[in-house]
């Protein structure tokens, strides 16, 4: 049974045709069977040709005798290869509207064979042209791959040429093919010959006069029957009694001279000629020799120095000196080194190098430079009371200087003075003083001498003592609990600050103690509104310094203030204004005017949450006492306040009232009464108020309150008029008629309160000041006043 081999399908109106593939590949006499499909509503006639002979269809046969032998037509439309041969086969289609013709080839399946090898050995020369030849055949077609000495170079030619042969394409080749069914190859030789080529050739030379020289030489080439020949600047050389050559290609030159000073050139040759030579010098040096220069060189500072050296040699030698050098050096044709304004520090070992290509040569030169002694600037010694002191001059000298000391002018006798050299040039002579005092105080002189000159610097000698004062003392208030302080360290008394103590007390009380290395110290955990003493000291080995004295007074708290009985008692007021309190606001400055506006405010935020909490907790207020003009104030839930049968007077309040005549001031009581028919706000001044007490008529109808500290008396919301005239001589209290609620602030500087309040309100200075408390008022149980 053969394969089928189906088509594509070609769409037509009434029937499909199609044949694929195109090429099919068969073995040789394998039956095959072609197929050609078709479909569609009409069956159309079918036709097979084989290599353009019709052989039949379904619409008859036509060469029987041939399609017997060889072919047989399977309906309705395939036919089948009894043994493929190959060839070419055309399925044709007819109908009534169409005619169609699809083809297909049959291909013998065959491994490839190389038809065309190639023989065994090419000999050639370098330089002839080859050209290589492989064919091979096979189905599919092969492919043709070259490979050199087993390595593929990519040629898929079916010919290899060679231009112009070398050397390098001596070896073995071959071309190799494959298909799908198999591979198949064919290999030569070939065999290049070319004439002798140096592969190693010599190398210069440099030896010593008298020494022997010896150049080798390698080749190759094909054959290889090679011998070597030498030229000696272009002549032939030939072997003598100084001269041999070897036949492995060495050349041997003995007792060399400065004749023998040449190029050399290896020739190899073998029976295709000379191919490729080289050549290599050769040079006859004499060692370099030092033939002049100086031990030791002495110029002074700032003077030019010249250090010669001279050397001989073949070839001539180059001069170089080395040494490390701040100055710029250079150096003439003869080799002399020139330095241009030498200092002290370009002293030193030189050394000279000769040299050339058989190799080098030293000497050295010292050079000395010559200086005048230099100590360093003078200086300020600190020493502590009797402790052990060592005073160290460095002095820069050449030649060595001799080293004296001198106290006050006078030469140190006494003492232990040391000299010593650290290096070169450099020196150090060292005073020592045991237990120091009073008497070692003062000049001492370190004097150095050499022949160039004399310099001398001065160690001032100071006993060490406590620090100075700190300086620029600075102390700012931050709260009612902190203060800070702050200065610029002062002079440490020639010995190092340890750190600086912080001392603090208020009033009589014991001192308290802290201590910091910074310059700022805050100072925490104080008392409100209290007057402290701060001093600030500085501390080193030998003690402590002086302290710088500050007072402060801290910031008061707000408080609760006395709550209302009903009766002023025992207020004495004063009139001179606390300067302590004044003195030490204006020290803060700008700082503490800031810090004091922010607590106002809060201040002023407190007593109106205050007012407002009094009045939810059932307090007396202005709105519910303007709400009953003509009547004391009732309440069920608030005390009754007395009423005053007298009409209200004005009470003149001055300030200043003691330092006034005391014959036109009334003898104050030790109270002043005030008549309430409204609740009163009394807050706590510190400045002196002095009420007058002229006349006051008795009535029992009068709240007294302690005259304890002078006070301030506002009309609350409304103005409050005080008239002395109704203040009576004899009384014991002081009378102020309260037709509406007060409140009593307290206040840090003076104020008057105006002699006409009608229509005006009483007027504060604009200082900052934080009010001790809002007074609260209790209910009281007296009866109302008839």
């Amino acid at each position: 049974m053969g394969r089928l081999i189906l088509t594509d399908e070609v769409e037509y109106a009434k029937f499909a045709f199609s044949m694929k593939p195109p090429t099919v590949y068969v073995k040789y006499n394998e039956p095959v069977i072609l197929g050609c499909a078709t479909r569609g509503e009409e069956q159309p006639v079918v036709h097979w040709k084989a290599d353009g002979f019709v052989i039949g269809g379904n619409g008859g046969i036509v060469n029987l005798q041939r399609l017997l032998n060889a072919y047989e037509l399977i309906q309705p439309a395939n036919l089948k290869i009894k043994q493929a041969t190959g060839g070419d086969f055309t399925c044709s289609i007819q109908s009534d509207l169409y005619n169609y013709e699809a083809e297909v080839k049959v291909v013998i399946e065959d491994p490839p064979r190389i038809v065309t090898s190639l023989q065994s050995l090419y000999m050639v020369t370098e330089g002839d042209r080859l050209e290589l030849s492989c064919t091979a055949n096979g189905a599919p077609n092969p492919t043709m791959t070259w490979l050199f000495n087993g390595v593929s170079f990519g040629n898929n030619n079916t010919n290899l040429l060679f231009s112009s042969i070398s050397e390098t394409d001596h070896g073995m080749h071959q071309c190799f093919t494959e298909n799908i069914y198999g591979t198949d190859h064919s290999s030569t030789f070939v065999h290049v010959r070319y004439p002798a080529k140096v592969s190693a050739g010599p190398t210069d030379l440099v030896i010593h006069i008298g020494d022997t020289a010896c150049f080798s030489c390698s080749a190759r080439g094909n054959p290889d029957d090679i011998v070597y020949a030498w030229n000696k600047a272009g002549s032939r050389l030939a072997n003598s009694s100084q001269v041999t050559m070897l036949s492995d290609g060495r050349l041997y030159i003995v007792n060399a001279t400065l004749d023998d000073m040449a190029t050399y050139t290896c020739i190899p040759s073998n029976s295709l000629g000379t191919g490729e030579t080289a050549s290599a010098s050769l040079t006859v040096a004499i060692f370099p020799t030092i033939t002049y220069s100086l031990d030791n060189v002495t110029v002074n500072a700032s003077a030019n120095a010249f250090l010669p050296c001279f050397a001989n040699g073949f070839p001539n030698p180059t001069i170089q000196w080395t040494k490390v050098s701040n100055q710029q050096s250079q150096q003439d044709e003869n080799g002399t080194l020139f330095l241009k304004a030498v200092t002290i520090s370009d002293g030193g070992t030189y050394t000279c190098t000769a040299t050339n290509v058989i190799g080098s040569t030293f000497v050295t030169t010292q050079l000395i430079v010559q200086v005048a002694p230099e100590t360093p600037d003078n200086s300020t010694i600190y020493v502590k009371p009797e402790a052990d002191v060592s005073i160290s001059c460095f002095i820069t000298s050449n030649p060595i200087p001799s080293v004296k000391w001198y106290h006050e002018g006078n030469q140190v006798t006494g003492l232990i003075t040391t000299t010593v050299t650290l290096i070169k040039n450099e020196f150090v002579s060292i005073l020592t003083i045991t237990g120091f005092s009073d008497a070692d105080i003062g000049d001492y002189q370190c004097r150095a001498t050499n022949l160039l000159g004399t310099d001398s610097t001065t160690y001032h000698l100071l006993e060490q003592t406590v620090p100075d004062t700190p300086e620029s003392v600075v102390v700012i208030v931050l709260s009612h609990s902190m203060i800070n302080v702050q200065w610029t360290a002062p002079f440490d008394g020639g010995s190092s600050i340890d750190y600086f103590i912080i001392r603090y007390r208020e009033s009589e009380q014991l001192w308290k103690d802290q201590h910091t290395s910074e310059l700022s110290y805050t100072i925490r955990n104080l008392e409100p509104r209290r007057t402290y003493t701060i001093e600030v000291a500085a501390l080193n080995n030998i003690g402590i310094g002086i302290a710088a004295v500050r007072t402060a007074v801290t910031h008061r708290l707000l408080t609760e203030a006395p709550k209302y009985t009903g009766q002023i008692t025992s207020l004495e007021p004063t009139v001179r204004e606390r300067q302590e309190t004044s003195a030490g606001k204006a020290t803060t400055g700008l700082v503490l005017g800031i810090v004091m506006a922010f607590l106002l405010l809060i201040v002023v935020i407190i007593i109106f949450l205050v007012i407002k909490l009094k009045k939810r907790q059932g307090q007396y207020t202005v709105d519910e006492q303007e709400a009953y003009p003509d009547a004391p104030f009732e309440s069920p839930d608030k005390p009754q306040l007395p009423q005053l049968s007298a009409s209200p007077r004005k009470v003149e309040v001055d300030p200043l009232a003691s330092e006034a005549d005391p014959e036109a001031q009334p003898e104050l009581s030790k109270t002043a009464s005030i008549p309430v028919e409204e609740p009163l706000i009394i807050l706590k001044k510190e400045k002196d108020v002095t009420v007058d007490p002229e006349v006051q008529p008795e009535s029992s109808e009068t709240a007294s309150i302690p005259v304890e500290e002078p006070l301030i008396i506002l009309k609350k919301e409304k103005d409050v008029t005080v008239d002395p005239e109704v203040q009576p001589e004899s009384s014991e209290t002081a009378s102020i008629p309260v037709e509406e609620p007060l409140l009593m602030l307290k206040e840090e500087k003076d104020v008057t309160m105006p002699k006409d309040c009608d229509g005006g309100s009483l007027l504060f200075d604009q200082t900052p000041w934080p009010p001790a408390a809002a007074v609260d008022i209790e209910k009281s149980d007296q009866p109302k006043a008839s």
